[in-house]
């Protein structure tokens, strides 16, 4: 089965974050209606991110999610009645009323494309005061800035989870992430593992050509799905664990391998003229163990804990921690092997 990465909040993807995707999933995409007129939403800002967008779509490499998979199919009445759900409870929440701009539509830079949303949830909106369909153009909606980032973080977790493949919603923007995942009370939520491995992963550098990119990914195929491979290892067996003190002794036990691994793919990047940054990145993983459930549930004392690798001259770090998960992500959590979200940056002081 492929593994497939959905960026959000925007259509056009971050070429920095499209050249770390593409080399460690099989394909990447980004929430895009069907028979969008691009034009409409590529401008100065984003045309070279674009242009990277457009190579992966004829190599096969980039994948469109069409959001009508979700909003129409009646297949998927139920993922899309919990979307809604999740979606109004949020928005009615005193939190995130709290940080909304009550003044957006003096200056309204926000749009999201009508075939993004469900007439339900259009209305809801623009009740709520915080959407109205943009006179100029009408297949856009206009809506309140924290409104459409919280919608469109929401829709790529759904789309993710009715996707045949493997697939998972990722981004380069943590405050997205603690918004759609993050807990409103104590009560209502589950501990999740956060999971950060810092200055960790390989990464094309961002003037690296996209075309080299694929070269190199195609060439050492074998090599970066075993990396991928390792990784997978760690995140099972620490979502195992019985207790903190396993979780570092598992740690521990594949920090001489890592360090190889990752050591081995510089050397093969080096040896292609791929100049890399070492990359950070996070994921939720959940706790399959009921004993460490137990263990957390009583005392928290021992996470985050840290482990330090050096990795050709600098110092990467995997650190474990916990991470209160709103209730409604339980049943999502449970049916992955694997994280179910993905957040990912390059460190630019970390070139080598």
């Amino acid at each position: 089965m492929e593994r497939k990465i959905i960026y959000y909040p925007t259509m056009i993807v971050p070429s920095e974050w499209t050249k770390w995707a593409v080399l460690y999933f099989d394909k990447v995409s980004s929430i895009i209606p069907e028979g969008i007129d691009y034009r409409e939403v590529v401008n100065p800002w984003n045309k070279k991110d674009f242009k990277i967008m457009k190579i992966l779509m004829k190599e096969g490499e980039f994948e469109p999610t069409d959001p009508q998979h979700l909003l129409s199919q009646k297949e998927k009445w139920a993922n899309r009645e919990m979307l809604i759900k999740e979606f109004k409870k949020i928005v009615t929440s005193n939190k995130f009323q709290s940080i909304t701009n009550k003044n957006w539509k003096r200056r309204p830079i926000w749009k999201v494309h009508r075939d993004k949303i469900s007439n339900e949830i259009y209305e809801f909106l623009h009740e709520q005061g915080l959407a109205e369909v943009d006179k100029k153009s009408p297949n856009w909606i206009l809506m309140e800035e924290k409104t459409s980032l919280l919608y469109m973080s929401l829709l790529a977790k759904y789309l993710a989870d009715v996707n045949l493949d493997f697939t998972v919603p990722g981004t380069d923007r943590g405050e997205y992430e603690k918004i759609i995942y993050g807990a409103f009370s104590d009560q209502n939520c589950f501990i999740s593992l956060d999971t950060k491995f810092i200055n960790v992963l390989p990464a094309p550098a961002p003037d690296v050509p996209i075309t080299n990119i694929l070269k190199f990914k195609r060439k050492r195929r074998d090599e970066l799905l075993y990396f991928r491979e390792v990784i997978d290892r760690i995140y099972r067996d620490i979502s195992m664990a019985e207790n903190e003190g396993e979780i570092k002794q598992i740690v521990l036990s594949y920090k001489e391998k890592i360090e190889m691994e990752v050591s081995k793919l510089r050397k093969m990047m080096r040896e292609e003229r791929i100049k890399a940054v070492f990359g950070t990145f996070k994921s939720l993983l959940d706790i399959k163990s009921p004993a460490l459930l137990t263990t957390l549930g009583v005392s928290l004392s021992e996470l985050p804990l840290e482990v330090k690798i050096p990795i050709l001259g600098i110092t990467a770090t995997i650190r474990i921690g916990y991470y209160l998960v709103d209730e409604i992500n339980k049943q999502r959590a449970k049916l992955r092997k694997s994280p179910y979200a993905y957040l990912y940056c390059a460190e630019k002081a970390g070139i080598i």
